[in-house]
């Protein structure tokens, strides 16, 4: 029975959206000490959970088609593990690549940006159970100081029952005050009650003694909680002109007030139901701030200046994909061990990858509901299914029709699927490895068969005891019957062997197989 691409394509995409789930679940990262650091571990992570799904899911196919519980056993150990070597080291690589090219614009209308971040002890709870566990608050303040430019000023406040001004208001004139800053925000601890009032007072004193008519002046105000709270304070930004916007990180906020807050000076509220959306967030308040939407869209206003080629990044990111479809692809043909198959899969996983990775972004944008989720949940299920789909196909086309030898990749594992029988040739037996794999049948060593006597009828399948009876091997048709074409037709037809077997045994195209089979089905039966 053949499994074609068609089941690999929907296991792949069953994959890729468990393997989405699982990466929402878990925040998609861990924290390191660094920004850079912190997305090389993020990517790696998330690409390695990616992986080990799909991997999985897609390695379980073929068990799963044929009802076959040890390769079903072997598939999803084999991807799982492949899966998630393959995934990690995808995603690393893929990010590092990605960061060599930072996403940076200039803002030709020049603002001041006040980060004012909890740092309450609910952000990180109790065994990770806290709102933002992985400091994904941090990892989107380094963002968005990244992609400011130096004619930007930026000031990181820390607050929880108090404040403290971690990087006072400065401009970004150099490589060395944006570092300053980044490593500012990695200060930001996990400790203390929340009052509300510290970190806006804090922040707002911090632009409106820097004040300058000519720059406009936003304050990014991130908590999880509801705490103590003075009124007073949006009248005072509204006046001073400073526009506050508020992200309510879960849902123990009190959404009315952050809502209130961000209304009366002209701001906007943004309900944030997990940590990993943060990053996503602070994107959209800053391209809100700074209306860089209509710069890059052309539509006039330029306020923002794209300093990085957006084709660029785009292309970074569907090689990123690629690795991982590579790597993993490498790892479904190391599954088959032979050489053909593990090329193959890997041709196959590259391809799937980077047209996975090409859509990934089209779709993501297009199904931006729910902060995004949405989006990057379809945009994962189509990455899976074309790396599944991909990988498959090239290895069907590549070498089951290709009618072509095969040879082991790694001498001690056996081949996809063997096992030995024992099947009869003329007066004695031979033990002959058989199978689904797509190597030519091997004899062991075994007697010279004798002469054959009778009818030209096909052989009795053999009994294993315990087991199916299984279907004659392709050398007892071609030893039976002189005639290539008979054989051939004959095990086709009388056997239930595969055409690319077949084809593969006599070393011809799989097209001379069926016109053998098309020419026996012609003549009447005898």
């Amino acid at each position: 029975m053949r499994v074609r691409s068609r089941s690999f394509i929907l296991t792949g995409g069953l994959g890729g959206l468990v393997g989405f789930a699982i990466t929402e679940l878990v925040g998609a990262g861990g924290e390191a000490a660094g920004g850079r650091a912190s997305h090389l571990a993020e990517a790696a992570l998330y690409f390695a959970l990616f992986g080990l799904a799909v991997g999985s899911a897609v390695g379980m196919t073929e068990g799963l088609v044929l009802r076959n519980r040890r390769r079903l056993a072997l598939g999803a150990v084999l991807g799982l593990v492949l899966g998630g070597l393959g995934g990690s080291l995808g995603g690393t690589v893929g990010q590092w690549l990605y960061g060599l090219a930072p996403d940076r614009f200039a803002l030709k209308s020049t603002a001041d940006f006040a980060l004012v971040l909890d740092s309450s002890g609910s952000m990180s709870g109790i065994l990770f159970g806290g709102s933002d566990p992985w400091g994904k608050r941090r990892d989107a303040a380094r963002e968005l100081i990244q992609r400011l430019s130096s004619t930007n000023r930026v000031a990181v406040v820390d607050f929880d029952d108090t404040a403290t001004v971690l990087f006072p208001l400065t401009e970004l004139s150099s490589p060395e005050v944006r570092s300053a800053a980044s490593d500012a925000v990695g200060k930001v601890d996990d400790s203390g009650k929340t009052s509300l009032t510290a970190g806006l007072s804090a922040g707002l004193a911090e632009l409106e003694k820097a004040r300058d008519p000519g720059r406009a002046q936003h304050l990014i105000f991130l908590t999880d909680g509801a705490g103590a709270y003075d009124p007073d304070l949006a009248v005072q930004a509204a006046r001073a002109g400073i526009k506050i916007h508020t992200v309510g990180l879960g849902s123990e906020v009190n959404a009315d007030l952050l809502g209130n807050i961000a209304h009366v000076t002209g701001g906007n509220y943004y309900p944030v139901a997990k940590a990993s959306q943060l990053v996503a967030t602070f994107n959209r308040i800053l391209e809100r701030a700074t209306d860089m939407r209509q710069a890059r869209g052309g539509h006039g206003a330029p306020e923002a200046e794209a300093l990085t080629n957006p084709w660029l990044h785009y292309t970074l990111r569907v090689l990123a994909w690629a690795l991982m479809g590579l790597l993993l692809g490498l790892g479904q043909g190391l599954r088959y061990n032979t050489r053909e198959d593990f090329r193959a899969c890997g041709l196959g996983g590259l391809l799937g990858g980077a047209l996975g990775g090409a859509l990934f972004d089209p779709i993501s944008s297009w199904l931006a509901f729910s902060t995004g989720v949405i989006g990057r949940g379809v945009a994962d299920t189509v990455v899976g299914a074309s790396i599944g789909g991909s990988l498959r196909l090239l290895q069907e086309k590549l070498v089951e029709e290709a009618g072509k030898p095969t040879h082991q990749l790694v001498a001690f594992l056996p081949p996809s699927d063997r096992r030995l029988v024992f099947v009869p040739t003329g007066r004695t037996e031979a033990a002959v490895v058989v199978g689904t794999s797509k190597n030519r049948p091997e004899l062991q060593p075994a007697p010279a068969p004798g002469p054959v006597a009778g009818p030209a009828a096909p052989p009795p399948p053999v009994k294993v005891p315990g087991h199916s009876p299984v279907p004659p091997s392709i050398e007892s048709y071609s030893q039976r019957y002189p005639d290539r074409q008979e054989a051939m037709a004959r095990a086709y037809l009388e056997g239930g062997l595969r055409l690319s077997e077949i084809a593969q045994f006599f070393n011809v195209p799989l097209a001379t197989v069926r016109r053998a089979v098309d020419r026996r089905k012609g003549e009447p039966s005898t």
